[in-house]
């Protein structure tokens, strides 16, 4: 089946923009209940980017590093959302956040005083994501392998969270060991480091550095996703 069949069969709607969000910090009241990130009522002012789906599809054509053809479901991200205690105040680092299908609704429930970092090697996506107006959000157009720098620099000493969808697939056995192994020295004492991938490869390499290593699946996604949780002891 090819791309556009696939697209079209999902009722792929290429003209429709998909919203984006200014967030400030007068709006973020803790006072008020959070939404469901599907039904965002906020006070956020929306703006329209060009960061919708035939976005997301000429980079999957032109970047090799984009393994999807589709943006994750938001069922998908639901489920990978459960798994974070939004209640604290928290320091979240995303792998590759793409077009923000992750990021967003992240944002949307992290504390006033929380952090979100975004590491992205494409050079479209970053530009993208940092029209996003949130003084919690830092955009670093990078590798994910220099995590350990990049906090550094922003002088944060370790993150709580650090979400993946990189295509571990793409990397050597090693790479893949690396990465892991580096992910977990900058996680504080209980963090996790949430992998979402299309098979469930990588969950002997998280428990080679991970003592808790949780695997489930989200089949309302295409193709299906694994969901795997490497929780650190406290």
């Amino acid at each position: 089946m090819g791309i556009f069949s696939l697209a079209e069969e999902v009722r792929f709607e290429l003209t429709i923009r998909f919203p984006v969000y200014r967030f400030s910090r007068a709006a973020l009241s803790t006072t008020q209940p959070l939404l469901p990130f599907h039904y965002i009522r906020h006070r956020y002012n929306r703006v329209n980017v060009a960061m919708n789906q035939v976005h997301f599809l000429k980079s999957f054509l032109k970047d090799r590093n984009v393994a999807a053809v589709a943006e994750t479901s938001r069922a998908t991200v639901r489920k990978i959302l459960s798994k974070i205690d939004f209640s604290k105040d928290l320091t979240v680092v995303e792998y590759g956040p793409g077009t923000g299908v992750c990021s967003l609704p992240v944002l949307e429930r992290l504390s006033p005083n929380s952090r979100f970092i975004g590491i992205e090697s494409n050079a479209d996506f970053a530009r993208q994501l940092r029209k996003v107006e949130d003084p919690r959000l830092t955009v670093v157009e990078g590798d994910a392998r220099d995590i350990d720098t990049i906090l550094k620099k922003l002088g944060l000493p370790a993150a709580d969270i650090v979400i993946s969808s990189i295509p571990f697939t793409f990397f050597s056995p090693a790479m893949r060991r690396d990465l892991v192994c580096r992910t977990a020295s900058v996680i504080n004492p209980g963090g996790a480091f949430l992998v979402y991938q299309y098979s469930p490869l990588m969950k002997g390499y998280l428990a080679e550095s991970f003592p808790i290593v949780r695997l489930s699946f989200s089949p309302l996604n295409i193709p299906g996703v694994f969901i795997m949780e490497a929780r650190k002891s406290f």
